[in-house]
This record gives C-alpha cells, sequence and structure tokens, in this order.
C-alpha cells in the first residue's frame, strides 16, 4: 500500500511531462482536479481515459480537415 502511494504519483506526473511532450496534450485545470481528487489507483485510469479521448479528438478533427 505504501509503495502504491509513493510510486504511482510520480509515474502519473512523469506521464504528464511525457505525454505534454509527445502529443501535446494540454490537461485543463479542471481536468487536473478530476485526477487528483480520486483515489491513487483511479487516478491513472481516468488520466488514461483523458488523454486517450483527446488524442482520438485529434485525430477526428485532423481527418475532417484533411479529407
Amino acid at each position: 500500500m505504501l509503495i502504491d502511494q509513493l510510486t504511482l504519483p510520480r509515474t502519473l506526473i512523469n506521464l504528464l511531462i511525457n505525454s505534454f511532450l509527445t502529443f501535446n496534450v494540454y490537461l485543463t485545470k479542471f481536468q487536473l482536479l478530476l485526477i487528483l481528487a480520486h483515489p491513487v489507483r483511479l487516478r491513472f485510469r481516468i488520466y488514461l481515459t483523458l488523454v486517450s479521448m483527446r488524442i482520438f479528438r485529434r485525430r477526428i478533427i485532423g481527418f475532417e480537415i484533411t479529407y
């Protein structure tokens, strides 16, 4: 339990930085608060869904523009 609480937030922060660099994903303050308000185990899942939603939306917009 202690290991989860210590390592997961770090990995979450690393993921936030990495995703920002690679996908240029911008999470709003509300979304960030939403992630932080949830328990540690749920944070990762919520974060992933938010990111995947962003990427998916970008792809759809890109598709609409190109075609």
